[in-house]
């Protein structure tokens, strides 16, 4: 059929140099500095405070607590933590104003109290006295390093590795909350070009 019949000729393309999809992931560089927020209307402890009575009472009413104190209980009971070490949980005062309902409330129902430890290097002032104000320590960094060991919870959520292998080189805690292998496993794999 000519093409002045109406028909459409379609020519095949050539496959001899597909164009190859590259995937540029980014590798998660740790910041060479971390400084506390100074600027700007910064909330007073008091204020913090109250936010937490606020979110703590929300926290033990819900579904989401009772299904943590079950999952401890069933999978936990015989671990003996006497300490919390938190790292990297941020500032309870960010800058654009909100606070994410960040929190480390971890129980034991044993008579042993479990001490928590923080630490962020851009914690404020209000963050630190609030913290203490719970009775809690303040350790700068790499002080909280050195504390994890077998009898402690490491919360660590979305932090860049060396900050993990930093937390990780000298012993493995009890419980881990933190991104999980298999993450790591998958940005590694997209690094490589796998």
């Amino acid at each position: 059929m000519s093409a002045d019949e109406g028909w459409t000729r379609v020519k095949r393309k050539t496959r001899q140099n597909p164009s190859k999809k590259t995937h540029t992931a980014k590798a998660h560089h740790l910041p060479g500095t971390f400084t506390p927020r100074t600027h700007g209307l910064l909330r007073p402890p008091e204020s913090l405070r109250a936010d937490h009575d606020k979110i703590r009472a929300q926290w033990l009413d819900s579904p989401a607590h009772e299904a943590l104190i079950r999952l401890i209980d069933s999978h936990a009971q015989d671990l003996q933590i006497d300490k919390a070490v938190c790292l990297g949980i941020g500032t309870f005062d960010p800058e654009d104003g909100g606070w994410e309902a960040k929190r480390a409330a971890t129980e034991k129902y044993s008579k042993r109290s479990i001490e928590c430890i923080f630490q962020e290097p851009i914690f404020t002032d209000s963050d630190k006295s609030f913290l203490t104000s719970l009775g809690h320590r303040i350790v700068s960094s790499p002080a909280a390093y050195s504390l994890i060991d077998d009898t402690t919870l490491l919360l660590a959520v979305h932090l860049y590795r060396p900050i993990y292998a930093a937390a990780l080189k000298l012993n493995l805690p009890a419980i881990f909350i933190g991104t999980g292998w298999d993450v790591w496993d998958t940005l590694l794999a997209s690094l490589r070009g796998v």
